[in-house]
């Protein structure tokens, strides 16, 4: 039995090949980073770098711990010694039919042929199947063991040998003993021993006196990187590159040798990793920074191209599986660090390694999913980040090559997916790493919504499927789409049989619209009044198109008078007379009041703004992220609570940040709070008792949540848990929950009331003009040269003045266009916000212009300027 320095494991003689004794390799193996190999009288076994031992020939009497005496021989490695724990193997040897370990906490176990006690149990048996644990050596650290024909041999730390099993030729070293030992006995020998060597029926202690330790050849050929960093160092200053070049081609033309590098050698695992993920990084930054960065990558890529990947399938995907450790798994997470696996320098890297390598991945993830989530989760940032990095371009370069070759997206979707999902739980990047933003350029992804939601197939392919490759502009036109959908299922279910009957008798068809005819001065009990019965007489009519007529006008409503509807409704709620919402007078963002009353109230508020969203208008809400968290069931933070409350957040920041042990001297709290309502100041505890449990540095994080949660979840009794609950139910009501779900809070709350990425040559490139009005009109010059020299912060009142509100719609400026109209000279420019409509004076004076804009501007709320 031999091993390659490229990890080949190779066996000849009777076992391997009966009628010949060829010399065969054990390509199952060939993944797998080898440390140690032995032969037994009937059986072999290799030792991972990882602790694991693998075993396979005869097992008639259970030397391969094959936990079954009618399995007689094992063909393929396979798993054995697995009954450990978290312990590992450090040391293995075989006799004829037995096999014994030594684990890295000095235990030792065996398993096989018993007949003259070489398992060291105190008792004969014809054969154990089950790896038995020698109990007379328990609390003996033992380091080495040795197996003869029939004996066996234990080495401790300290320089003894034990010895049990057959003596009939004094192999056992226990002159009075008869022909066989069952119970390990301590050696006399008068030095220590430094190594023990067992052979047929013989046995040898090897006595040094130097305290070096002598090192094995290192199997399999590995990179470390402080090692690979000298050797790079001195070919620089010899400029000879050969031991580089060499040693690159070796570790990277075999998938084991990678797996064995950049591996902690004082930590051994059949669980973790166990790789210097920082080593990693730097070899591959130190290799992309050389001068002979082309050279080495080229170096790399070939010998990658010569593996295929092969060996890899052959013992990742075996039928049985049974020599499958995961250490084969480590280059899944070492490769993503080379450099072309995120910028490949040509179609033959992508087809012959990127593409094979994510193929197998997506494989891996069948059977080997736990192992690898826990791996992506314990990662740091910069090595998740680098994997999620690998797996987008791969998917954005396949996409701008063919994006109708579905076939070929799905292995590395599969995997973001998951990644996706990991992320969500350790929030290790922003959720727009996995953005595909070319997405909606090639796919007309309102189409692909359309049939995703007819087919509701799980084996057809859609886009749709892959939520987390949307942007948030990609998602705000599956929200338009799907209510534009729900609308026309509406209408269909709610009025196609009544409007055949009404036509067939004469009548003229239902209105499609669902329309509110609206009192200004009595908006707020109007709207309640019909949302009432809408919901309680035919709820469905609530997913037809909103339209709004305000009694006494007769403008139709095409957008602008909906638009103007909203704007004035929630203006008016949010006024202190409703007590609904209270302001948080330093961030000026609002928030539940917590005030005992009707929670059906706060659902049709939600209820409101789901139909605002529902039917595409942009409503001005001043309520911070926290709601949008809520509103996808995502935790509130600290940062949150310091976003609505910027005073009191900073105080429970420095709680949290101060380093010294007396914080009950210096803060004083206990789990109390106080919760104020209708100016009436009330101690609330935050948990049983909580008057008497003092704040200090073990219980300081649990006293900030609690609190978070009671002034922004719960409040007093329970009260703004209950309005914020309502509130959810009357905007999911409206709104399909399953896409408010495709949404980050930030892009929920950006669909509600847009953001501040303006784009000012955008908005002017999209204006239109009426009546004497174009382009380049005198007027229309003077007024953009006004419009340039203003602040940004006079640009955003413009848009105030403009919309009714200075925010940018989620999809961009692009949504915004104005349109201008001549005005009498003599008069102030005026906005008509529900149709962003502007009256411009005519007037070619800059300093004029600029003088009545302002005034305009000083003088607008943002509604109406008469």
């Amino acid at each position: 039995m031999a091993l390659t320095e490229s990890n080949h494991v190779v066996v000849w003689g009777h076992l391997s090949d009966p009628v010949n004794g060829r010399l065969q390799e054990v390509d199952l193996l060939s993944a797998t980073p080898i440390s140690q190999i032995y032969a037994g009288g009937n059986h072999f076994a290799v030792l991972t770098l990882g602790g694991r031992l693998l075993c396979w020939g005869s097992n008639e009497f259970g030397q391969i711990c094959v936990d079954s005496n009618k399995i007689k021989f094992v063909s393929n490695p396979t798993g054995c010694f697995t009954n450990i724990g978290t312990d590992t193997i450090c040391d293995v040897s075989c006799g004829t039919n037995h096999t014994a370990v030594c684990t890295t906490a000095g235990r030792v176990l065996a398993a096989g042929a018993n007949s003259f006690g070489q398992l060291g149990t105190g008792k004969r048996f014809p054969a154990e199947f089950v790896p038995q644990s020698i109990s007379d050596l328990l609390g003996t650290r033992v380091s080495q063991v040795a197996c003869g024909r029939c004996h066996t041999l234990a080495l401790t730390e300290h320089g003894h040998v034990y010895s049990f099993g057959l003596n009939s030729s004094g192999q056992a070293g226990v002159p009075t003993a008869p022909n066989y030992v069952i119970s390990p006995k301590r050696l006399d020998i008068p030095a220590a021993v430094s190594k023990i060597v067992a052979s047929w029926d013989q046995s040898v202690a090897i006595c040094d006196r130097r305290n070096e330790k002598i090192e094995r050849p290192r199997h399999p050929r590995s990179i470390q990187y402080q090692e690979f960093k000298a050797i790079h160092e001195k070919a620089i200053e010899t400029g000879d590159k050969m031991d580089v070049i060499g040693l690159i081609e070796s570790v990277f033309s075999a998938i084991g040798c990678i797996n064995a590098s950049f591996v902690r050698r004082n930590r051994r695992s059949c669980y973790g990793h166990d790789l210097k993920m920082d080593d990693v990084m730097a070899f591959f930054n130190l290799i992309a920074e050389s001068s002979d960065a082309a050279q080495f990558h080229d170096i790399i890529i070939e010998s990658l191209k010569m593996t295929s990947f092969s060996d890899v399938y052959l013992s990742l995907f075996n039928t049985e599986r049974n020599s499958f450790t995961i250490e084969q798994l480590r280059f899944f997470i070492i490769l993503p660090w080379f450099q072309p696996m995120v910028n490949p320098t040509n179609t033959a890297f992508v087809k012959d390694v990127l593409t094979p390598f994510v193929n197998i991945l997506e494989k891996a993830l069948h059977f080997a999913r736990k192992t690898l989530t826990a791996w992506w989760s314990l990662l740091e940032t910069r090595h998740f980040n680098r994997i999620v990095q690998c797996l987008t371009s791969h998917i954005q370069r396949l996409f701008e090559r063919n994006s109708t070759d579905h076939s070929a997206f799905i292995p590395g979707l599969s995997i973001l997916q998951v990644l996706c999902e990991i992320n969500k739980v350790v929030n290790r990047v922003p959720y727009d790493k996995f953005y595909l933003h070319c997405l909606n350029r090639k796919v007309d992804i309102q189409k692909d919504y359309v049939e995703w939601y007819i087919a509701n197939s799980k084996t057809e392919f859609f886009w749709s499927n892959y939520p987390f490759l949307m942007n948030a502009e990609v998602k705000s036109a599956i929200l338009e789409t799907d209510s534009q959908l729900r609308m026309r299922i509406a209408i269909t279910e709610s009025h196609g049989q009544i409007n055949v009957l009404r036509m067939m008798h004469g009548f003229p068809p239902q209105d499609p619209f669902l329309t509110y005819k609206i009192r200004r001065d009595h908006i707020v009990q109007d709207t309640y009044q019909y949302l009432q019965s809408t919901i309680a007489n035919n709820p469905v009519d609530i997913n037809r198109p909103l339209r709004i007529e305000f009694e006494g006008e007769e403008a139709e409503d095409r957008g602008g008078v909906r638009k103007e509807f909203f704007m004035l409704l929630f203006n008016e709620l949010l006024q202190n007379t409703y007590g609904m919402f209270i302001e948080d007078e330093e961030s000026h963002y609002v928030w539940f009041s917590g005030v005992a009353g009707d929670s059906d109230s706060y659902k049709m508020v939600g209820l409101l703004v789901g139909l605002a969203i529902y039917n595409g208008v942009q409503v001005n809400l001043p309520f911070p992220v926290a709601l949008y968290k809520y509103l996808l069931e995502q935790p509130i933070t600290l940062d949150d609570f310091c976003q609505l409350h910027p005073s009191e957040g900073r105080s429970l920041e420095t709680l949290m940040e101060y380093e010294n042990d007396d914080i009950e001297e210096v803060f004083d709290l206990d789990f109390t709070c106080s919760v104020t309502v209708f100016g009436h100041v009330e101690t609330v505890e935050l948990k049983q008792d909580g008057t008497n449990i003092k704040v200090n540095k073990n219980n300081r994080a649990e006293f900030v949540q609690l609190y978070i949660d009671m002034k922004m979840t719960k409040g007093l009794n329970g009260e703004i848990g209950i309005q914020m609950k309502s509130f959810g139910i009357g905007l999911k009501h409206v709104l399909n929950p399953s896409i408010l779900r495709l949404f980050q809070p930030c892009e929920l709350m950006e669909m509600v009331i847009g953001n501040e990425n303006y784009d000012w040559e955008a908005f002017r490139r999209l204006t239109q003009y009426k009546g004497d009005y174009y382009a380049n009109h005198e007027v229309i010059l003077t007024f953009w040269k006004v419009f340039g020299e203003l602040s940004e912060e006079q640009k955003k009142k413009f848009l105030l003045f403009l919309m009714g509100t200075d925010r940018v719609p989620l999809r961009g400026m692009s949504e915004i266009v104005m349109t201008i109209q001549p005005q009498d000279e003599s008069r102030f420019p005026v906005a008509h916000t529900c149709f962003n409509l502007l009256d411009l004076p005519k007037i070619t004076d800059v300093n004029e212009m600029r003088r009545r804009l302002l005034i305009s501007l000083e003088h607008s709320e943002g509604f109406s300027l008469a």
